[in-house]
């Protein structure tokens, strides 16, 4: 300004005369300045709006991506226990068509070895696998019934490689409390789960026969699903069972009927070898006494003692092919 004022007087009176900031190019520097301010800030104030657009698509397309990641995991869920249905009912299927298979008593522990991988199939593994089993089934099992009979049943162990081990009990009445609290859930019929201390237990029904039941050291409890593809295969198994009895039966009648074979034929031929040698020797000895009719009806005898006689040696023959000895 010293310069200014020594050089221009002019401007020397004007700066004395008016304030530096109402002189006319500082008046036209800040109007430049204001109108670069106003572009800038009708700049930012754009980019804050297209930002704040852009924030709120990126939002939305967030909230749109989550919205299908949730529907897409249910999707999953979804798929995932359709195709865990699946498999369970493909094992349970199987498992009754080993049951239809079944032509010998023995035939059902292999039906309890198929279980196992089975079971492991549809999630299901277990630390041991069991199922209690009446020797005599009832309709309607009471309190008073085992009190008045007894528990007998067979106990049917199976080790997660397939291998099945049997045992069976007879416990007489009165009941320690342990064995009345499989009694009761025996007669209730109903899903029952707990814990051995760090070990999860599952017991379920097997119709009228008995009880199936799982344990597992991995797992807290089992959910609604577990029960649900347990019972099935319990049914599976009790279909099992009842075949089973009901093979064991044929065999035990059949075994009934060998040794009626075995033994009456022999009972049976040897008052026939007494009629017809009798019968001979009277023919032969006495015939000179006989009379025609005497003598027809003798031969009648010694023809039917005959035919009797073939008849026990075909019985004879029977038993041996029955017993392998023919």
């Amino acid at each position: 300004r010293d310069r200014i004022i020594d050089t221009t007087p002019a401007v020397h009176a004007f700066v004395v005369e008016a304030p530096w900031w109402k002189t006319p190019w500082v008046i036209g520097l800040t109007g430049v300045l204001v109108g670069l301010v106003g572009v800038q800030t009708v700049r930012v104030v754009r980019r804050e709006r297209r930002l704040q657009e852009a924030n709120q698509t990126l939002q939305k397309q967030t909230e749109d991506l989550g919205t299908s990641n949730q529907a897409l995991s249910e999707a999953n869920k979804e798929l995932f226990q359709a195709n865990q249905a699946l498999q369970r009912d493909r094992a349970v299927e199987r498992i009754r068509g080993e049951v239809q298979a079944m032509d010998q008593a023995s035939d059902f522990e292999r039906v309890l070895s198929l279980l196992s991988e089975d079971l492991k199939t549809v999630g299901l593994s277990f630390d041991t696998c069991g199922i209690e089993v009446l020797d005599e089934p009832v309709d309607e099992p009471t309190m008073a019934h085992f009190e008045a009979y007894g528990y007998r049943y067979t106990a049917y162990t199976i080790d997660p490689d397939g291998t099945v081990a049997s045992n069976s009990y007879h416990i007489p009445a009165p009941f320690r409390p342990v064995d009345l609290e499989i009694l009761e859930r025996f007669i209730a019929g109903k899903p029952w789960q707990g814990r051995s201390e760090q070990t999860a237990i599952l017991e379920v029904p097997a119709s009228n026969y008995g009880r199936l039941r799982i344990t597992s050291s991995e797992r807290q409890d089992f959910t609604e699903e577990d029960i649900a593809s347990l019972q099935d295969f319990a049914s599976a198994i009790a279909l099992g069972y009842a075949r089973y009895l009901d093979i064991r039966e044929i065999q035990e009648q059949t075994e009934k009927k060998s040794a009626f074979l075995a033994s009456m034929p022999h009972d049976l031929r040897t008052p026939m070898n007494a009629i017809k040698g009798f019968t001979n020797l009277v023919l032969g000895r006495r015939s000179e006494n006989l009379t025609e009719r005497q003598r027809g009806n003798l031969e009648k005898v010694t023809q039917a003692s005959d035919q009797l006689l073939a008849m026990i040696n075909d019985l004879l023959d029977l038993s041996k092919i029955e017993a392998g000895q023919m």
